[in-house]
This record gives C-alpha cells, structure tokens and sequence, in this order.
C-alpha cells in the first residue's frame, strides 16, 4: 500500500467537549504521524469558540470542524464522525479521544497495514479486550499479546481499562 493509500483510506476524527488545549495537543501528534492523513473531523459536542480557533489553525491541513448544538456525548460524537468518514469515502475510521493523542509517530500507518492485510480483519485498534465468561467482565488483552492479528471482543479506545 502506497503512502497516498494509507493516508487517504482512513478518516481520523477526534471528539472534544471543551479542552482546546488538549485538542491542539492531539491533533499535532495526528497530523504529525510518518503518513499523516489527508483530513481529519473535529467533532465539537456543544461548539466552543476556543475549539473552533484550535481547528481554523489547522484547516490547511485537512482538519474539519464538525460543531455540535449539545454535547451528545462520545456516543452521539461517534455517530457523527463514522457519518462523515462514510461521507469522505474514508473505508476506516480513526476513533481518537481529545485527551489521548497516538502513542507513537506511526500508529496510523501501523494500524491501516494491519487492517488492510487480511480481508477478515473488521477493526484495528492500540488495545483489545474480551470477555471473560467465569467473571462476566472484559478483561483488557496483555501488551505482549498485541501483535499482528488477535482475535477480540471488542477494541478498547483508552489504556486505562
């Protein structure tokens, strides 16, 4: 996959509710990544002036506000940001909490070669978990078990669990 294709094949969005500071934080470390993406969704849940000024710095280069008229929550701002990434023609989405910028300059590189090596891939993610039947809770997947394909129940957008 050609750098073009990697940057251009996913639609990374960030959700924010009044943390323009942490904001303009994440969405250096996004646009900074070794293949950067061609745009990038700001979902503002109950549009801020401030949050409107951090991404009107950015717009040169692909980052798109998205205000909101209330704060919808991080369920509401996903529902919004998959819309759009559907609308770009973006065949993956990049989940990216405000507070939580990528861990390392190729994280959107390494997880769009992941997800774009085998067709029965559904999701890439930084963490995973499953469910544990005995204890009825997920349980986060071991960092030494992260590598390459690994099957999970569902994909974790924070390392806190």
């Amino acid at each position: 996959m050609s750098a073009q294709e990697v940057s251009g094949a996913v639609g990374p969005f960030i959700i924010t509710f009044r943390r323009p500071g942490f904001l303009r934080t994440t969405l250096e470390a996004v646009l900074d990544q070794s293949r950067p993406p061609t745009s990038v969704f700001v979902i503002d849940n109950a549009a801020s002036a401030e949050t409107s000024e951090v991404v009107s710095e950015c717009s040169s280069r692909g980052v798109t506000y998205l205000p909101g008229s209330e704060n919808l929550g991080s369920s509401g701002g996903a529902v919004e940001s998959i819309r759009a990434c559907a609308c770009a023609g973006r065949p993956w989405a990049w989940w990216i909490d405000d507070d939580d910028p990528p861990a390392v300059p190729d994280e959107l590189e390494r997880l769009l070669l992941l997800a774009n090596s085998d067709p029965a891939i559904a999701a890439a993610g930084a963490f995973g978990l499953r469910w544990d039947w005995d204890r009825g809770r997920v349980v986060r997947v071991p960092n030494d078990e992260l590598h390459g394909r690994v099957d999970l129940d569902m994909l974790s957008g924070n390392a806190d669990i």
